[in-house]
């Protein structure tokens, strides 16, 4: 028979086994920032710390609780703000404070297993509309006739979080690379990156333009990082511009053949913008919109991996363009 303590010893190396399901971690908006809580009341809830940081914009639709893998809680919290001057300000100005009569620590959280990875000039990469996002199963489909060449009229599927590290929201444009599920699925991985937003822009940055060409070059750090290269920027659109002027704005990617390759457009996956907008330094581009199930316009889903109507003529324009 079991000792009580041994079964109390038993207990407590569970419970440090149970680690926090990271899953479950929110992902910064851009320009935004996660910082998570320790040391809360077991009574408190996404209400309660609302409350508690109310000063600074925060919503209960912000605060995610931490779970474990086996759905325990465990006294911690994320909260997503806005902007990095406002996270830093909390950890100024809350560190320590008190709730439920504890007192509450705060942490920069980074989460290292979300960070996204750069595409290699070999990585073949492929474009699609983000057609429809299941909430139940945290899952969405993605149409994409330009990997109908190598995975026939399957669908396209991808996890919940790697949509939205990408920021897709349903309708948008995106670029993925592809793998094999182990049930035999193409499944669409990081890193995702949205590149056209259906309802907005997808990206915002500073335009640079080159005196000897009349082009001009975007700085986007979230493109940089997983495409490695800059945004192009045709004359057309550059001209009417000022250098350093913050914009926001679409793309789509372009591989030239090796015969008509030339800078700056010789290389594969190179990014062009397709529509730009000067905008303020305080405009942000929409985050993921992955709350509830949604079908994009122009796609009709009819249940058992059975799609009808208009779509695929409606996404077959914005993929190719998209491509």
């Amino acid at each position: 028979m079991v000792s009580s303590k041994a079964a109390a010893q038993n207990e407590r190396s569970s419970e440090r086994n149970d680690k926090v399901d990271r899953k479950k971690a929110p992902v910064a908006p851009p320009g935004g920032d996660v910082l998570r809580l320790r040391g809360l009341p077991w009574s408190a809830g996404p209400a309660e710390i609302a409350q508690f940081l109310h000063e600074y914009g925060v919503k209960e639709k912000d605060v995610t609780m931490c779970v474990t893998e086996s759905g325990r809680q465990d006294g911690h919290a994320w909260v997503v703000f806005p902007s990095k001057d406002i996270s830093k300000k909390v950890l100024q100005e809350k560190q320590r404070a008190t709730l439920g009569g504890r007192f509450i620590e705060f942490f920069q959280w980074k989460d290292h297993s979300k960070e996204k990875t750069q595409v290699t000039t070999t990585m073949k990469l492929y474009c699609g509309i983000l057609k429809h996002f299941d909430a139940q199963r945290k899952c969405g489909y993605i149409y994409s006739p330009d990997a109908e060449a190598d995975v026939g009229k399957m669908e396209i599927y991808a996890f919940k979080d790697v949509l939205e590290r990408g920021q897709a929201a349903v309708g948008d444009a995106l670029a993925f690379p592809l793998h094999w599920s182990p049930k035999g699925q193409p499944q669409a991985s990081s890193p995702l990156i949205r590149i056209a937003a259906k309802k907005s822009y997808a990206h915002t940055g500073r335009l640079k333009l080159q005196e000897d060409s009349k082009a001009g070059f975007i700085e986007c750090a979230e493109v940089t990082q997983v495409l490695g290269r800059e945004v192009y920027v045709s004359p057309s659109m550059a001209q009417t511009l000022t250098s350093g002027c913050k914009v926001a704005f679409n793309c789509y990617l372009t591989s030239m053949p090796a015969a008509f390759a030339r800078a700056p457009l010789d290389k594969a996956n190179v990014p062009v913008c397709s529509e730009l907008l000067p905008v303020d330094d305080a405009f942000t581009p929409p985050g993921p919109e992955l709350h509830e199930t949604c079908t994009a316009e122009g796609f009709e889903f009819r249940g058992g991996g059975e799609w009808m109507g208009a779509g695929a003529g409606a996404g077959a324009s914005s993929a190719e363009q998209a491509g």
